[in-house]
């Protein structure tokens, strides 16, 4: 029997206008918001990657992939929606987007 993949789930997206300053320790990012004077956030390489992946070209599967090869252990769906929760509670995220890239 055929069983269809299931559908995509679709991913937020990054706000394109935050500043994404590289940090001394690798990986790790400063984030500015230009339009709050004065907010930034600092994030570890495993969010720094996180935040970068959600361009709008990325599906979950494909952030998965990279995930593992950078830190060398799986994300699983919850953790990536705890960062998700993260990031919009710190407004760097915009809307819905589908991820058509894998």
């Amino acid at each position: 029997m055929f069983m269809a993949p299931p559908p995509r789930r679709e991913l937020r997206v990054r706000r394109w206008e935050l500043i994404l300053a590289p940090r001394r320790a690798a990986g790790e990012l400063l984030v500015r918001d230009p339009i709050t004077p004065g907010a930034c956030v600092h994030l570890g390489p495993e969010e720094s990657l996180l935040l970068r992946a959600l361009d709008g070209r990325n599906a979950f599967e494909r952030i998965q992939r990279r995930y593992k090869t950078q830190f060398g252990r799986p994300l699983t769906r919850e953790e990536f929606d705890s960062f998700i929760e993260l990031a919009d509670s710190l407004n760097l995220l915009r809307g819905l987007s589908v991820a058509r890239g894998t």
